[in-house]
């Protein structure tokens, strides 16, 4: 199993830094060319070169989670299932927010509770944190800042507004793509029973 890490707080869904980096990415076919055309181009826009070195091993790390056949489909698809897409390879390269999520919000919509609150990811941090020494040891600003950053990515991919649970439609490639991927992976959206159902009878 993966082990917990917090170095999503570098940055958000960061989601046009990741569409240019694919870009060049499937031009070359290689990390290290894509990484020296990413640096010397400056394609994150970033006034700091050394605010382009934090993000960009974070962006490789979650397009690393997804084959050049699916970076491919990626390319080709919607921005709404682009959006999909990149919040299954942030989960998938975060076991953090993977558990968060998948464990916390199909409970919540069981339940019929609206709301994901920040007592709702502290309570959960504190349990994971009893079996991981690692998380026991994180630092509390390293704490809230992980918090603030899976908050963030939550409303940018249209999961939470205003700490809401906002039950979604799948878009259909977006669904084609987790049933193909990995039907556990529909636990990463806020699905009612209704909507669940229509992709697990498909």
């Amino acid at each position: 199993m993966k082990e917990y890490s917090l170095s999503f707080t570098a940055g958000n869904l960061l989601f046009p830094e990741t569409m240019e980096v694919i870009n060049i990415h499937l031009a070359t076919l290689d990390w290290a060319v894509t990484q020296e055309r990413v640096f010397a181009e400056n394609t994150l826009q970033y006034k700091s070169p050394k605010s382009s070195r934090r993000i960009f091993p974070e962006i490789k790390y979650r397009i690393s989670q997804l084959s050049l056949e699916e970076l491919n489909y990626f390319l080709n698809s919607d921005k709404e299932t682009q959006i999909g897409i990149l919040w299954i390879a942030i989960c998938l390269q975060y076991r953090l927010i993977y558990e968060f999520v998948s464990e916390t919000i199909p409970q919540k919509i069981i339940l019929l509770e609206e709301n994901l609150t920040y007592p709702d990811y502290e309570n959960f941090f504190e349990m994971k944190a009893t079996d991981s020494s690692w998380l026991t040891k994180t630092a509390e600003s390293t704490r809230y800042k992980a918090k603030s950053i899976v908050f963030k990515m939550l409303t940018q991919v249209g999961i939470i507004e205003n700490k809401k649970i906002i039950p979604m439609i799948l878009p259909p490639k977006l669904g084609e793509f987790i049933i193909q991927k990995d039907v556990e992976l529909l636990k990463l959206f806020p699905l009612t029973n209704s909507e669940l159902g229509r992709w697990l009878n498909d």
